[in-house]
Order: structure tokens, then sequence, then C-alpha cells
């Protein structure tokens, strides 16, 4: 199979347009037709329906493009690293972490190391939480980081913190006036709420459904620090991981503790027969001295694992 053929519908999935895609690709039209045309051949089924003049992606194109993009980015990652070598590039420093952790801590981290390494590339992806194990047992990467529990056999990981969850309100909200906040307090609220598959999710429906009650979801958004955003546009109330709490600007929301003993198990995620860099390392500490500046601002939300 073509990779021409591949990176032609990777632009018109990602444009919506084959007049798009060729200008992305900088190719004609009609040669960004006749890739999907050669592709649908070569696969046996169709890729787009056409209506009302717009290529519209069939499920089997949805399905065939989740697969072609992993492909394609592991194509990608060897062309890059072939180019490091040719040209002595600096190094690269691949990561992933799922969307609670990468708009939370990665961003702090991440700024922390770079500081210290200004020569390193660094480049992050956000998986999602449901998928990472097999992202990472592509071994695309350097280092995940991740929740637990997360079991797959060729990878292991290590504890980095354990983090509570806290309840985001808008500024000026009523329960401000509150210490803490559990379930009775916030089951009539407008709920922000993380999508329905993901674990923080689950353990939080679990929690209301251990009194009675059933939340009232407002919304859904896949990351706690989105989440957080939308509190802080006086969409509704959440309860998020304190990373996520924590990122947001301070003034905009307010944050106390959730009283139910939710607590989450962060940890780096490394390929089982492959030992990390120096590189890897390196940022592994940046991620810890990130962890113990919160823990020493707000002891009761974060907790530093060495």
């Amino acid at each position: 199979m073509n990779l021409r053929h591949l990176r032609a519908f990777r632009a018109v999935m990602i444009c919506g347009s084959v007049t798009e895609a060729a200008e992305r690709l900088r190719l004609t039209q009609s040669a960004v037709s006749r890739h999907l045309s050669t592709l649908e051949s070569e696969i046996g089924f169709d890729l787009f329906a056409r209506h009302g003049g717009r290529l519209v992606p069939t499920p089997e194109g949805h399905a065939f493009f989740e697969q072609a993009e992993r492909v394609l980015i592991g194509v990608d990652e060897i062309a890059a690293i072939a180019r490091d070598i040719r040209t002595y590039r600096s190094a690269r420093l691949r990561l992933a972490a799922i969307p609670l952790l990468a708009h939370g801590l990665l961003p702090r981290a991440l700024a922390a190391f770079i500081k210290r390494n200004p020569t390193v590339r660094a480049s992050f992806v956000m998986p999602p939480q449901w998928d990472f194990g097999y992202w990472m047992a592509g071994q695309q990467f350097d280092l995940g980081l991740t929740i637990l529990p997360l079991e797959h056999p060729s990878l292991r990981s290590e504890v980095f913190a354990d983090v509570a969850g806290v309840v985001a309100l808008p500024p000026n909200h009523p329960l401000a006036s509150l210490q803490e906040l559990g379930v009775a307090d916030i089951a009539d609220e407008p709920l922000i709420a993380q999508p329905q598959h993901a674990l923080l999710r689950e353990r939080i429906m679990a929690e209301f459904a251990a009194v009675g009650a059933v939340p009232n979801v407002q919304a859904e958004t896949v990351s706690g620090f989105t989440a957080c955003q939308l509190v802080a546009q006086g969409l509704g109330i959440a309860i998020v991981d304190a990373f996520s709490a924590y990122a947001i600007e301070p003034g905009r929301i307010e944050i106390r503790p959730w009283t139910a003993s939710l607590r989450i198990s962060c940890a780096f995620i490394f390929p089982a027969d492959r030992p990390p860099s120096q590189l890897v390392h390196n940022f592994r500490d940046s991620v810890h001295a990130t962890v113990r500046d919160l823990a020493r601002a707000a002891p009761a939300a974060f907790h530093h694992i060495p």
C-alpha cells in the first residue's frame, strides 16, 4: 500500500475536502482524487460518500482512518529519527499523557525541563485513557504519564503522585462558603462531567449512587482542565483532579475539597523491555520537582511519591 495514498486520505479526512487537502499537500485536486480512488480499489470498500457535492466519510472510512493514522504516525517518527541522525539535530523527547495530566501537570513540568535543556526538542500527544496502553505498547514514545490502574504485559509503571479530587466552583458561588463539599451539597447543582468511560467519572457516579442521588449533568468534556474553564464561565460546577483545578489562573474558580475519599494514582509508564534514557530520567526529575512544589502549596490536594 502506497504511503502517498494514505497521506492523501488523511489530508482529506483532516481538511474535509479534496480542494483543501490538495493545497495542504501541494498537489492538484485530480492527483488527490486519483490517490483516493486507487486506495479504495486496493482496500475494497468506499472511504467516502458524496452528499450535495461534499465528501462525507463512511463508517468504514472512519474506522480505516484510526488505523491509518497510527501507521502514518509511526512512519513520520521513523523519518524524523533518520533526519535527526543524518543532520545531527538535537535530542528528541517523545511523551504521551492522558488529558488529565497533559493539561494540568505536563505544561509546568515540560517548561521547567526545557528551561534546563534548551537544545532538546520535546513533543507530546494525548491518547485517550482507555487506549493508552495500546499507544505505549507500540513504543512510539519515550515516556507516558497516566493514572492507574493500567495493566499491559509489555509496560511497567512507576507511581509519582497521589492526587485528590476537588470541587471547582464559579467565583462567588454560594457553596464557596463551605469548607468542603459532598454529594448532598451538590446533588442539585448543574454538573460538568467527564466522559462516561473515564475512570474519574465512574468513581464519581458510584459515590452518587451509593447515597441514592442522581447527578444533574449539564455538560460533558474530555478533560478536567476544560471542565474548570467551563466552570469559570458559570456553566456549572465540576469534580476534577487537583492538577486540573490548580492549573487554572487564580481567581477564575473557587476550589474546595471533596469529602469522599477520591484519590487518583498518577504514574510514569515505560516499555518493560527497554531501559529509560538519561533524557527520560531528566524529565522524570522535572515532574517530581513540579509535584513537590504543588504539594508544598496544597498538601491536602497533592501527595508526592519519590
